[in-house]
């Protein structure tokens, strides 16, 4: 009972920052009244919010590893690798953009107040894992570009093409081929770089 509880804590206060609340606004008492808890009960089981929250990405973190556990088959090349994981994480990031926005975010990631950032080793590894699979997809084309900052270019189309579409309020949108759209214009910019 007492791990389940934990659990939807902190999937809650997960759920509330998909709705696009801002940090500042997520209370203990927003989380409690939300789940129809006092506020003490969250006490009893966490410090305060920045521990609810963190333990939140964490969650978003397992989540993300998740769609690089899919083995590919050997014959897949790179680009088609890649292609795979933009179609899974623009999948995901259509349901879990506000949140995992955070995670890309200095000050999301930053605990309030002190202005440092503190990257889990869970998303430090999806990262990497993400940024692997662009140096891959570098090297086959050899293409000669920062993979680093080609990961974080892929991210912000990946993020732009989803902000816009929940902008506009889009109900019942292709993701996979949206993703498609997103993946040619990656690796087209990146090839007349």
């Amino acid at each position: 009972m007492k791990d389940r509880l934990k659990l939807e804590i902190v999937k809650t206060a997960k759920s509330l920052l998909n709705e696009g609340k801002d940090l500042r606004h997520i209370t203990m008492q927003l989380i409690a009244k939300r789940m129809d808890i006092t506020a003490p009960t969250l006490y009893h089981y966490f410090k305060g919010k920045e521990e609810i929250i963190h333990l939140s990405l964490e969650l978003i973190a397992d989540e993300l590893l998740e769609t690089f556990e899919k083995p590919f088959p050997a014959s897949m090349n790179a680009e088609m690798r890649l292609k795979m994981h933009v179609v899974t994480l623009m999948t995901y990031l259509y349901k879990n953009i506000d949140s995992f926005s955070l995670i890309f975010s200095d000050s999301g990631i930053g605990y309030w107040g002190s202005g440092e950032i503190k990257l889990t080793d869970k998303i430090k590894k999806f990262r990497v894992l993400l940024e692997e699979q662009v140096r891959q997809f570098l090297q086959s084309e050899k293409l000669s570009f920062d993979s680093l900052k080609a990961t974080y270019l892929l991210l912000s189309i990946m993020m732009g093409s989803l902000r816009y579409y929940k902008s506009q309020k889009i109900k019942g949108a292709d993701i996979g081929k949206e993703a498609e759209v997103v993946f040619s214009l990656f690796i087209n910019g990146l090839r007349k770089a």
